[in-house]
């Protein structure tokens, strides 16, 4: 229920807390999407769904997490190619 979290993720997850409220369900599995451990939206969208109870759209998990996920990590995904025409 805190949201220090640990030490080298503690701006990050108070950033999570701050959109998905205390749920440490839901923060753990968005770190799980962000370090690359789910590999996509869809499946990020179904867990929060299974584990966290939250229903939440692919569409709007792209939104909320669009200041969230850093240069690296989009490009290692390949979400600069997907969202080449979203203008972001």
């Amino acid at each position: 229920m805190s949201s220090s979290g640990n030490d080298t993720n503690q701006g990050k997850e108070t950033a999570l807390d701050e959109g998905f409220g205390e749920d440490s369900v839901a923060v753990r599995l968005i770190e799980d999407y962000l370090e690359g451990k789910i590999t996509s939206l869809i499946d990020l969208s179904q867990l929060l769904k299974d584990e966290a109870g939250l229903i939440i759209s692919k569409s709007t998990l792209a939104r909320r997490l669009k200041g969230k996920v850093n240069v690296k990590i989009r490009r290692k995904r390949g979400y600069h190619q997907r969202r080449a025409g979203a203008d972001e």
